[in-house]
């Protein structure tokens, strides 16, 4: 038998070797208990019986052992949704807000037509159900390579009840040409042979959305070259990528005909996001 106290002490022992040890102690628990931390806080003396202790130390062991939070409870909160994760999708980012931030300031508040976006490579959805959470006059599509993950992606729009399109698409290989407004993507950008890929976390996650080749630069040139003939007429295109990438990505555009290009920088003031528009 064990209390509230003893567990999260415990935990926090266990846990020792990550950067918040309590804190995750908590988080685990409160999870495990279906209860907010401040009632571990509230009711220290509380017991728990010993199914609950061996599951508890169970989820310890995985966080330890770097799996991630969002893994071991199957689900991520992003822009005020409740987003279902697995090994299938990457785990949302907060900087991934700021590709979702720029997209809904360039959108127009009244449309005299139509707005069509779409989010190649949507994961779990992440960027598609923020924007049309937002924007529920907009048609939003939302695609991905491969059918597991593009599941997730159909499961987190019913359950947060959003109207998105889903296609199953090799980037823009089954989508019609000049059918778009908006064209917005997080896609793999990272170097194959990056330390990054091992660290916590990270590996937890699939690598096929992770790595690209030509220094994690393959799919977001592909993009840059591609996107012109899916615009209606004319449109922005944005792209999430790595805090190195700025240049390159800046240049590609510029030599592909956009305009008005630039990069946003992420909460840590780290290049993330460039944008640039094809008339």
């Amino acid at each position: 038998m064990m209390i509230i106290e003893e567990a999260l002490k415990f935990g926090k022992e266990a846990l020792g070797s990550l950067p918040s040890p309590q804190f995750e102690a908590e988080l685990l628990l409160s999870y495990l208990l279906k209860v907010n931390r401040s009632y571990l806080i509230a009711f220290p003396e509380k017991n728990l019986d010993e199914t609950t202790i061996t599951h508890y130390k169970s989820l310890l062991e995985r966080r330890k052992n770097g799996e991630p939070f969002a893994y071991i409870t199957g689900e991520r909160e992003f822009y005020g949704l409740s987003l279902k994760v697995n090994q299938e999708t990457l785990i949302p980012r907060d900087d991934t807000e700021v590709i979702v931030d720029a997209a809904l300031a360039l959108i127009p508040m009244k449309l005299d037509t139509p707005f069509s976006l779409i989010d190649l490579g949507t994961g779990s959805g992440t960027i598609a159900l923020a924007i049309k959470s937002m924007r529920q006059d907009i048609s939003v599509t939302a695609v991905d390579y491969y059918q597991e993950t593009l599941e997730i992606a159909k499961q987190n729009a019913q359950n947060n009840q959003l109207e998105v399109h889903f296609t199953q698409s090799n980037w823009f290989e089954n989508l019609p040409l000049a059918s778009f407004d908006m064209i917005v993507s997080n896609p793999p950008y990272i170097d194959p042979i990056d330390h990054h890929l091992e660290g916590d976390g990270v590996k937890f996650e699939p690598k096929r959305a992770l790595i690209a080749d030509n220094r994690g630069l393959s799919d977001l040139f592909h993009l840059i070259e591609s996107a012109p003939r899916y615009f209606k007429k004319s449109g922005w295109l944005l792209l999430e990528h790595g805090y190195d990438q700025r240049e390159p990505l800046q240049q590609k555009m510029q030599e592909c005909g956009y305009t008005q290009i630039h990069t946003l920088k992420d909460y840590g003031n780290n290049d993330r996001v460039t944008l640039g528009f094809y008339r």
